[in-house]
Formats: C-alpha cells, structure tokens, sequence
C-alpha cells in the first residue's frame, strides 16, 4: 500500500492508470497501467480513489490518523 501525495493526485492516478475495463484501456490509453496489466474488471491491477475525500477516508482507514502520527514522531525526534 501507498499514498501519492502530490498536486492533482487523484486525477493524474488515474489517468496513469487508465479506464477501469482493460479492454477499453487497450484501446483508449495503452500505455496505462491497466491496459499493460490488467486482465479483467476484476483483476484490474490497480485501485485508486474516484476523488480527495475518498481517498482521504481510505488513507485514514489503512493508515490511520497520519497527522497524529507525524505529530508523534517529531515530539520523539525532539527527545533525542
């Protein structure tokens, strides 16, 4: 698992990604992840989010509270 965290994240995932069906990646974007790697709808070989709030609620559901935990480390840091 990994965030992409950068302008414009989630639109240009997914356009690096290509359409959700690989065989229309194939054809309208073929040098996408999908079209190159994909074998079906199902077995797509990539996910990401449709926008920032979905994305946001599922980096907080797999990685949890990462402010908080930014946060924790660098009071560590200052005890060194």
């Amino acid at each position: 698992m990994m965030t992409l965290s950068k302008e414009n994240a989630v639109q240009e995932w997914r356009s690096l990604m290509g359409p959700t069906d690989p065989t229309e990646a194939q054809i309208s974007s073929p040098e996408s992840l999908r079209s190159l790697f994909a074998k079906s709808v199902l077995q797509n070989a990539v996910h990401g989010s449709s926008n920032l709030n979905h994305a946001m609620e599922k980096i907080k559901f797999i990685f949890g509270d990462i402010e908080e935990q930014r946060e924790n480390n660098g009071k560590a840091e200052n005890k060194l």
